[in-house]
């Protein structure tokens, strides 16, 4: 999931994460209760500096998945949104539409060609997944929602837009 990816690498966001508690929506332990009785808060906060002078509050990771995929699907400028699960498990098909979309066309004259390494590198990406690895995460609702306490999950379904999850 986007938030389990986000637990592994945060890029420019950050909020308090308790040791085997990501995505940390909502407090499970009493540890985790006292801090947010302390900043008088309900939920762990996330804060993105994109830059210096540009740094967006998040009352939450879902909070910031509403935002962040909210202002693209309400963008008023042509956009193309492609989930990587679909990439991952209908590639050619998937890309062949992408290409149609940009006014292109696939070229069939070769086999499809899949990248079994990770796409993502450097140090930012430590750990990424190849293609092996991700379909058989990604194919297994169980380990899809792993990281997520009971908690957590009825935090996300009540939170994250139904909009967002139904475009």
């Amino acid at each position: 999931t986007w938030m389990d990816s986000m637990c592994r690498h945060s890029y420019a966001a950050n909020w308090k994460h308790f040791e085997g508690h990501c995505p940390n929506l909502v407090p499970i332990t009493s540890e985790e209760s006292d801090f947010l009785k302390k900043h008088e808060k309900g939920t762990f906060n996330v804060n993105v500096r994109y830059r210096d002078t540009n740094i967006t509050h998040h009352d939450s990771l879902a909070d910031l998945y509403n935002t962040w995929y909210g202002d693209w699907i309400d963008a008023d400028f042509p956009r193309l949104i492609v989930r990587f699960e679909d990439l991952l498990f209908h590639a050619e098909y998937v890309v062949e539409k992408i290409c149609q979309c940009g006014g292109g066309v696939l070229h069939n004259d070769k086999p499809f060609k899949y990248s079994v390494d990770s796409a993502k590198k450097g140090k930012a990406h430590k750990g990424a997944n190849g293609l092996v690895k991700s379909i058989t995460k990604y194919s297994d609702k169980n380990k899809r929602l792993k990281s997520f306490s009971r908690e957590d999950l009825a935090y996300a379904v009540n939170t994250i837009s139904s909009d967002i999850m139904n475009t």
